[in-house]
């Protein structure tokens, strides 16, 4: 029975890391890494601050639906350094 157990759980493990696998390089502005069921988001424009548009608007929907339906998730973490449409509105004032 033991053993069935351990089968059970590297099966359902291999399965959760295919559907983090599915997702993870799919968006352009969203850096993904997965440990221990924690899951890192950062948010970047060519790997600097991101800039806020509508393409990166449809890409977080996408991709937060992606993750909310990622079975093997315990917690998850958003960052981005500096986000420049932030940085614009302040100004605008």
């Amino acid at each position: 029975m033991a053993g069935e157990f351990a089968d059970a759980c590297r099966t359902a493990n291999q399965w959760s890391n295919a559907v983090f696998d599915s997702y993870r390089n799919k968006y352009e502005n969203v850096r993904m890494k997965r440990e221990d069921g924690i899951l890192e988001v950062a948010l970047h424009s060519a790997g600097g601050p991101l800039v806020f548009n509508g393409d990166v608007h449809e890409a977080w929907v996408m991709a937060f639906r992606d993750i909310g339906d990622d079975p093997g998730l315990a917690l998850e973490g958003i960052s981005a350094a500096q986000v420049a449409w932030l940085n614009a509105q302040k100004a605008k004032g």
